[in-house]
């Protein structure tokens, strides 16, 4: 039995395999015709003959999931544009919040809080 992340999908394409050889992409069949069930290491990647085949297999589990996200994160705006902010004025920004929050008894920020706040507020 496969181990680690992607243990699913080894097994799935191996059950595949054992239903129909044809139906799994030629590395995949070197990998189960070597060992005789799925592999705990290495995961081939798809040839290139087959990214373009049409008679893809449905998905299922965590699979079905992670695509169902992928096609509905399409609706989501993306950022057209850029500012370009000198470092020198983001650390005296930063030196002066800092000043503040010790005053005031609180923790530091980073440069990762300053850049997720622009994030978040943009």
């Amino acid at each position: 039995m496969a181990e680690g992340v992607n243990a699913w999908l080894e097994d799935e394409l191996y059950q595949q395999y054992l239903h129909d050889r044809t139906s799994v992409d030629e590395s995949w069949k070197h990998v189960f015709e070597s060992n005789g069930s799925p592999a705990a290491t290495a995961t081939p990647a798809p040839s290139a003959s087959s990214a373009g085949d049409n008679d893809l297999q449905p998905l299922h589990g965590a699979a079905a999931r992670l695509a169902g996200n992928m096609e509905a994160s399409l609706a989501v705006p993306t950022a057209t544009s850029q500012r370009t902010i000198p470092v020198k004025v983001v650390d005296e920004n930063r030196t002066i919040i800092n000043q503040h929050l010790t005053l005031v008894g609180r923790d530091k920020v980073s440069y990762t809080h300053l850049i997720a706040w622009g994030i978040v507020k943009a």
